[in-house]
């Protein structure tokens, strides 16, 4: 789980202290979507230099572009992993994302598509199971076994690494109210059954909410 007492390198400081108040605040921006990328576990250390060059030649942060310098991006970003790498040490060899992982391997065994990080939005997230259902059920033939799906997306996710949880979206793919409600049901109960405490108030207007500490292994 991300840290909010993490700290730049001394460099990262220095120029900080150098920039105006507009971008100071857009470094501070800056170096928290570096910091997501870092903790949420999804990301080689190159995809994640890779998004921040993009990220600023993109004109995401105008303030920062004519004043940035790759290296300094490389220096953030290899602290922030060498931070992780410690805080990896003192993990369970078990954690809450293994769990939610098995679990989501599970439901997709069972014909529930079951998703990681989906897109941006809701929207993405349904275009991305839409795109899975295609590519891995129906072009195998096996479209008839696909009862469901359910997914979080990237800002799900962004709010988990920083400590407040995970909603997950679910739908039956016949999108029947009672078979919805089934696929709800199912998904707390594969949840739950891998240690994890799914709340859902039974309502299939909302999802269903999950405590988690996030920490989830960088690959390498």
């Amino acid at each position: 789980m991300l840290h909010s007492e993490q700290k730049l390198t001394a460099d990262a400081e220095r120029f900080r202290a150098e920039l105006d108040d507009d971008a100071r605040e857009e470094f501070d921006d800056f170096v928290q979507f570096l910091r997501f990328r870092v903790w949420s576990g999804f990301h080689y250390d190159e995809e994640i230099l890779e998004s921040a060059t993009e990220a600023i030649a993109d004109g995401m942060y105008p303030e920062l572009e004519e004043i940035f310098d790759e290296k300094l991006i490389n220096q953030i970003v290899n602290h922030e992993v060498k931070e992780k790498l410690e805080d990896e040490k003192q993990w369970p060899a078990m954690t809450d994302c293994d769990r939610l992982t098995r679990a989501f391997g599970k439901l997709n065994a069972n014909g529930i598509v079951a998703l990681e990080s989906a897109g941006y939005s809701i929207g993405d997230g349904w275009d991305e199971y839409r795109e899975a259902v295609h590519a891995q059920w129906e072009l195998k033939g096996l479209l008839d076994s696909v009862r469901g799906g359910c997914f979080y997306h990237e800002q799900d996710l962004e709010r988990a690494v920083a400590g407040n949880g995970l909603q997950i979206a679910y739908s039956a793919a016949s999108g029947n109210f009672l078979e919805t409600l089934g696929v709800a049901k199912e998904v707390v109960d594969v949840l739950e059954a891998e240690g994890l405490s799914p709340a859902w108030n039974g309502n299939v207007e909302h999802r269903i909410q999950l405590p988690i500490k996030w920490q989830r292994r960088s690959p390498r």
